[in-house]
């Protein structure tokens, strides 16, 4: 898995199983001073692969 750059400050992790087996991960990494910075990575996992990978990033 490669989320394209560094982790920041508060970082939280969630995983989440479908019925039918597959892994949905949200990385939320919320940074900057006054952490008014946040960028989600989400991931689909299957058979300990990760099939599928976006982001997204909010500045407020």
């Amino acid at each position: 898995m490669n989320l394209g750059s560094q982790l920041f400050d508060a970082v939280q992790f969630d995983f989440q199983k479908t019925p039918k087996g597959l892994i949905y991960l949200t990385v939320t990494d919320v940074y900057g001073e006054p952490h008014i910075n946040n960028k989600w990575y989400t991931m689909i996992i299957k058979d300990e692969m990760v099939i599928r990978q976006e982001w997204t990033r909010i500045f407020c």
